[in-house]
Formats: C-alpha cells, sequence, structure tokens
C-alpha cells in the first residue's frame, strides 16, 4: 500500500513489484524520471495490478514512459473503484505530448480512468471492462475531444462491460454509438448523461437499419447484450419521452431482425407498433389508429413472419416477446410521488425482460450496484 512517494528509491528493489494499491487521495509522486523527489517508473516494469494512483498524475510528461514499461503485463488499471463520475477536467494542454509510438496492451482486462490522450492511442485486444468519462476535458466540442472515446472503444473489440459518461452534443453521442455498435461481445452497456444534451440513441438505430440492401435479413448489433443502463443525473428515464421512443424503436427493430424480417419490413412494422403503442398515439383520432393497425396486419400477412395480434376497442396491435433481459434507470425525481418501478411505457413492457430502478448518488459518482 502507498502512502507517501518516501517508499520508492532509485535504487533496484529484491523483488519484482506486481501490485500496487494506493490511496487515490494521496498522492504517490511523480512519473518523471528526473523530477526531484523519487519517481516511481522504474518499478513500473512488469506490474500487474495498479489501483489508486491519483488522476492528476496523467498529467505528468513521464507518463508516456511509464505505460510503455507496463504495457506487456499490465491486467487492470483503476484510478478509484466503482464508476466515479466526478467534475474534474483536464485542459488540452495538460496531457503528456510525448505520446510516441501506439502502444498494444495484450492482457489488459479492466480500465478504469482515462485521462491522459495517450490512452487513446493504444491497442486493448483482450480488455473486458472499460470506464470512460467523455466529458474529461473541457473542450468536448473540438473534433480530437470527439473522436477520442470512439478510438478507445474502437481498439477494444473484446469489451462485455461499458460505462460511458456522454458528451453534450448529440453529434458527438452519435459517432460513439456507432462505435459501440461494433462491440460483438458486450453484455452489459451503462450510459450515464450528466445532462439532457446528447440525450439520445439514434446512433444505434441508424447504424442497425443503415445498408443498401434493405430487402436481405440482416444480423442485430450488439447480439449478446444482457443489460442497458440508463442513468441521467437531471431527470429519468420515465421523463423523457423523446428518448424512450428512441430505445422502443431500437428494441423493435432488434425483435423484427430476430424473427427473420428484412432492414425494410422492420422499420414498416415498427413504425406501425409504435404509432399504435406510445401515448401520444392514445390522443389521435381513431381512424388513422385504424389506418396503421391495419397496414400493421397486412405487412404481417406477407411476411415470413406473421406475428401475434389482439384486438382492443377496434384497434389490433402486434404483441412482442422481449429482446432485452434486463433495462436499469435511476428512478423519477418528481417530488411528493411514490416510487413506483414500472416501464416507462407498454411496449417497453413487452420487449423488456426485467426493468429495474437504482438510487444515483447525487453528486452522480458513484454507480449502483452491479445487475449482471
Amino acid at each position: 500500500m502507498c502512502y507517501d512517494t518516501y517508499m520508492f528509491t532509485k535504487t533496484p528493489w529484491p523483488f519484482k513489484l506486481k501490485y500496487f494499491f494506493a490511496n487515490p487521495d494521496v498522492d504517490c509522486g511523480p512519473f518523471e524520471s528526473h523530477h526531484p523527489h523519487v519517481p516511481f517508473v522504474p518499478h513500473m516494469k512488469g506490474i500487474e495490478v495498479v489501483h489508486g494512483i491519483n488522476f492528476w498524475r496523467q498529467r505528468d510528461p513521464g507518463f508516456a514512459a511509464a505505460i510503455d514499461l507496463m504495457a506487456p503485463t499490465l491486467r487492470e488499471w483503476i484510478d478509484r473503484p466503482g464508476v466515479t463520475w466526478s467534475e474534474d477536467h483536464f485542459e488540452r494542454d495538460e496531457t503528456p505530448k510525448d505520446v510516441g509510438k501506439d502502444l498494444v496492451f495484450p492482457r489488459l482486462l479492466k480500465l478504469n480512468g482515462v485521462w491522459s490522450e495517450v490512452w487513446t492511442r493504444c491497442e486493448f485486444p483482450a480488455l473486458q471492462e472499460l470506464t470512460y468519462n467523455a466529458l474529461r476535458t473541457r473542450f468536448t466540442t473540438t473534433q480530437l475531444a470527439k473522436d477520442q472515446p470512439v478510438n478507445v472503444i474502437s481498439r477494444s473489440p473484446s469489451l462485455k462491460r461499458l460505462d460511458i459518461l456522454l458528451p453534450l452534443l448529440d453529434s458527438a453521442t452519435k459517432k460513439i454509438m456507432w462505435a459501440i455498435a461494433e462491440l460483438q461481445h458486450l453484455k452489459e452497456l451503462n450510459l450515464w448523461f450528466r445532462y439532457t444534451g446528447g440525450l439520445t440513441l439514434k446512433g444505434l438505430v441508424e447504424f442497425q437499419m443503415d445498408g443498401d440492401d434493405s430487402q436481405t435479413p440482416v444480423r442485430v448489433i450488439l447480439p449478446k447484450l444482457h443489460t442497458l443502463g440508463i442513468f441521467i443525473k437531471v431527470s429519468s428515464l420515465s421523463t423523457e419521452s423523446f428518448f424512450v421512443h428512441d430505445l422502443c424503436q431500437f428494441l423493435c427493430h432488434r425483435f423484427f431482425l430476430l424473427q427473420g424480417c428484412s432492414r425494410d419490413e422492420a422499420k414498416k412494422r415498427a413504425e406501425a407498433a409504435l404509432y399504435l403503442y406510445e401515448r401520444t398515439s392514445q390522443r389521435q383520432n381513431k381512424p388513422s389508429r385504424k389506418k396503421h393497425s391495419t397496414e400493421g396486419v397486412a405487412l404481417a400477412s406477407e411476411s415470413a413472419y406473421k406475428g401475434e395480434f389482439e384486438t382492443r376497442d377496434d384497434v389490433t396491435r402486434e404483441r412482442f416477446t422481449p429482446v432485452l433481459p434486463l433495462l436499469v434507470s435511476n428512478p423519477s425525481k418528481k417530488p411528493g410521488k411514490e416510487k413506483m418501478i414500472c416501464m416507462p411505457n407498454p411496449l417497453l413492457d413487452q420487449l423488456v425482460g426485467n426493468y429495474a430502478e437504482l438510487d444515483i448518488d447525487p453528486e452522480f459518482v458513484t454507480i449502483p450496484k452491479r445487475m449482471s
């Protein structure tokens, strides 16, 4: 355990350092090899697990040299336990410029604490768990800041769990969603939003349904997805109707594609279902609802997947089965209401196997207990 920098010496230790655990609130010293205090870069070679190095130390000019030494053997890098979204930022000129060659971390399984730009130049072929703060710099609107999370995600093809605090712009979030859509092994995806800016799933919807051949059945994206977490600091899933629409659209498309429908057919049948199930449809006139109902039935009759339907008040709606085992979100913040765990709308109630609401820290710094 590290409590101060005096434990490090310039002379080699008679043993190899494999595990390093520290209190992240205590500065364990600089990475620079020529710093007046004793650096710990020489002791990083061959290390496997690093927990608790204060994130500000990733500003040090010697940080690139440190992870160069660690790259072949490192299995875990975690700056703080859990998932923390502090208000801290790096300025653009605070990260090391001596990035050097691209590094490969062949054994790294867990990465939590991506602050330096050095990480965005690396390859993580075995990485399974990633926590990424896309708001870690003050200049998140620059092209560089938009590309960095995409670089890290796209270079981590084995990811099974991803926690990401998303940026404030829809365009930046969309690019990140495109990168996420390529992950073939992802089982748990937790999307965090500090504000309602960037609150969208359109990137996943568009990626799934994009393609020149709209008549041929296609594979669904994120084929192993089990858990989807949606956490919004200033709001909740149940109050964000546009986001819920995106989510319903994504899952509805997923349902039809899993039944062997083409993109074109999935789009049309999903459109009819969304119109008839969403709350806004209750305010539409009855002839219009019946028209969409008739179109949905007609599309099904011409499809290899006939579907199941139910009729209420002379309106026939398609029935669905779950395509997402678990959906998790933070509860509504509306005052004076008891906590009621229920799906935001009846369509999601069919497309999702289980729904859970978990309280998040008021300061938005700690993830709830893992659900899967």
